[in-house]
This record gives C-alpha cells, sequence and structure tokens, in this order.
C-alpha cells in the first residue's frame, strides 16, 4: 500500500478515540471476526489485513453496538479516503471530529 503509514494513523486515531474501559473493538474481515481490548496494534493489523472491513464499538456493559466505521483500502489509497463510511451517531461523529483535528 502506498500510503500506509499515513493510513495506519488514521486507524489508530479512530480506535483512540473510541475506545474505553467498557467499549472494545470488533474487527469484521472477509468473514471472520477479530477482536481485542487492549492490543491497538492487532487491531490495526486486522483491519488492513483485507481490502474491506468492519470496525465495531460494542459497550461491555450494555453489549449495545455504539457504532461502525467501514475501512476500504486500495493501493493508492490517501489517509482520508480509507474510512468509507460510518454510523451516522454522536459517538461516530466524536471520534471523526477526533480524527479530523
Amino acid at each position: 500500500m502506498l500510503h500506509l503509514k499515513a493510513c495506519q494513523s488514521v486507524a489508530r486515531k479512530v480506535i483512540r478515540a473510541g475506545r474505553g474501559p467498557n467499549v472494545i473493538c470488533k474487527v469484521y474481515c472477509e468473514g471472520s471476526t477479530f477482536t481485542t481490548t487492549k492490543m491497538e496494534s492487532q487491531i490495526i493489523d486486522a483491519i488492513f489485513a483485507a481490502d474491506e472491513t468492519t470496525l465495531e464499538f460494542l459497550n461491555l456493559d450494555t453489549g449495545e453496538i455504539l457504532g461502525v466505521f467501514s475501512f476500504v483500502l486500495e493501493f493508492d489509497s490517501q489517509h482520508f479516503e480509507v474510512i468509507q463510511d460510518y454510523t451516522e451517531n454522536d459517538f461516530c461523529e466524536s471520534i471523526m471530529d477526533a480524527v479530523l483535528a
């Protein structure tokens, strides 16, 4: 991937802005699920393991899905192009504000 470091930086910002003590990330990648609560590097590796992945933020206390981000990776993707879609709610909007800051 041409702009890998910059694209990984965007993913890292999304993860850091969304995670909390009771929030985990799930990455859906071509039919398989990867879940972690601590290892940011493993979440990023999972996001970049396929061309299309979905990052889901889940509240451990309630089981509620707080928000979802869709990542689409192409060889020449610019860092601002990797997030193709996300849930329109306050949780995801606050994450996007942090990413774009």
